[in-house]
């Protein structure tokens, strides 16, 4: 028996010797510097009797020992849908989560809302009921998709987020409607029932709305105040208007509003034209959404703005402005990403008469630099369609675009301001992507890159909703 659990010991020690994760198990063998058996001292080490709880029934068929490990051990594949890397940021080829005939979709959201680690898949056509894809395990090693509701049955989504509110609770965020009543719907749970917003702080006769929250690695490790910033392009008095969303996790239909700026609030006819989030706290970071804003004030003076958003002061605390003209203001919409290294989310202003984006760097308080515009690709000019993501783990994040039948990714290059690549990844054959969303289709593998999801569209009555998994190293096939 003592010569059995030797030749056993042996052979797992050799499989496991290179990955750091199984050096606590073996505290008898103090010197194991690598691979090699001449080099670890077995005296005394009694391989006699049962095997060590922590190896029982271990499988490490398939499993890739040759970079760092998976997340979590017990989990050596992902959940279906093509989970092959390829040398695109180790995204895997696209695979389609649901067809979606008779439904032509135009924004996508994804957010886990039942907490059981899989993620729901929202999508709004702008003029009826947003529909909810609703994952589930079949096996341990794959996944089905079936489409089980909807929510926002009452009127058109103008747009959709996920919003992770806490550890254990997810939503989707409906903005609809111009009225005040029901200018945001929440959807979460397994039945995926929608509640109504009213707030007397939300326009009354609205043209746009739009929601922001924040990016996706810091919801999966759900740092988010349970905070999203709502901006709303209105015609009555007050204008249009930048407000703070803070959602009770215990009740989703209650929301606790600050107005962070608008003709009123300012008291400085300065109105906010187009707002986003956006993260530029200095020192240690709160994890509250902050906000940016193109502002007007008459119709020649601009400025975009920096909003530090403590959920107390209105209006919020001003860090940086840049003076702007008010075409600038009217023409650009505006979303973030972190291009610098430094801890201040920098704003992109999205043109939307052409195909261009102009970043502005936040390197400190009360300093931000102008830079050049940037070409993209033709027709993505829409915060549907960009998305900021730091994929290589490097502190910045890359751009990802609809870019026709790809989804194309760049690197950013703060230095000269230009953009590096495009890696393209190809949605289905004879479909052209219309917008994407960056989300976690599995919890469990959240200290890796997001999925990208994509709605794609082969004809008007023929779309469906898919997926680019990222593999992390470690991961089998």
């Amino acid at each position: 028996m003592r010569s059995k659990w030797l030749g056993l010991g042996l052979g797992i020690l050799t499989l496991i010797g290179c990955n750091a994760l199984w050096q606590g198990y073996l505290s008898p063998l103090d010197d194991v510097t690598d691979a090699s058996i001449n080099n670890s001292d077995l005296t005394g080490a009694d391989l006699t009797g049962v095997p060590p709880a922590d190896l029982t029934g271990a499988d490490l068929t398939g499993v890739d020992l040759t970079g760092a490990p998976p997340v979590d051990m017990a989990m050596g594949k992902l959940c279906g849908f093509a989970s092959a890397p390829s040398g695109t940021y180790r995204y895997a080829a696209y695979s389609t989560l649901q067809a979606l005939t008779n439904y032509q979709a135009q924004k996508v959201a994804v957010v886990d809302v039942d907490n059981d680690g899989l993620a729901e898949v929202a999508v709004a056509d702008l003029n009826s009921a947003a529909k909810i894809l609703k994952l589930r395990y079949d096996t341990a090693t794959s996944c089905s998709v079936n489409r089980i509701g909807t929510c926002d049955s009452t009127g058109p989504s103008w747009d959709i987020q996920g919003l992770t509110v806490s550890s254990t609770v997810g939503t989707f965020l409906i903005a609809r409607n111009n009225n005040n009543n029901t200018a945001i719907t929440t959807c979460s749970g397994a039945t995926f029932t929608p509640k109504n917003i009213t707030s007397t702080g939300f326009g009354s006769s609205c043209t746009i709305r739009d929601l922001t929250v924040p990016p996706a690695k810091t919801q999966i490790n759900s740092q988010t105040n349970a905070v999203a910033i709502f901006h709303e392009k209105c015609k009555d008095p007050t204008g249009d208007r930048l407000t703070s969303l803070k959602f009770n996790p215990l009740d989703l239909s209650t929301v606790t509003t600050l107005p962070l700026s608008n003709i009123t609030v300012n008291g400085n006819n300065f109105e906010p034209r187009w707002g986003n989030g956006a993260r530029i706290d200095e020192g240690a970071t709160d994890s509250t959404l902050d906000a940016i804003a193109f502002e007007v004030q008459g119709s020649t003076a601009g400025r975009l703005v920096f909003y530090n958003n403590n959920l107390s002061t209105s209006p919020a605390v001003i860090k940086a402005t840049v003076p702007v003209t008010a075409s600038v203001a009217d023409s650009n919409d505006l979303t973030f990403a972190r291009l610098t290294a430094d801890t201040f989310d920098d704003a992109i202003a999205i043109s939307r008469s052409t195909n261009q984006i102009t970043p502005y760097h936040m390197t400190a308080l009360n300093m931000v630099t102008v830079k050049s515009p940037i070409m993209i690709p033709s027709g993505s000019n829409d915060k549907s369609k960009i998305m900021f993501a730091d994929l290589n783990n490097d502190g910045l994040d890359e751009l990802i675009v609809v870019n026709g039948t790809n989804i194309s990714l760049y690197g950013y290059n703060s230095t000269n301001n230009t953009l590096t690549g495009p890696q393209n990844l190809a949605v289905k054959p004879g479909y052209t992507a219309v917008s994407i969303a960056l989300g976690y289709l599995e919890k469990g593998y959240s200290s890796s890159g997001p999925d990208i999801f994509v709605v794609s569209s082969a004809s008007t009555n023929l779309n469906e909703v898919g997926v680019f998994r990222y593999v992390p190293m470690g991961v089998a096939p």
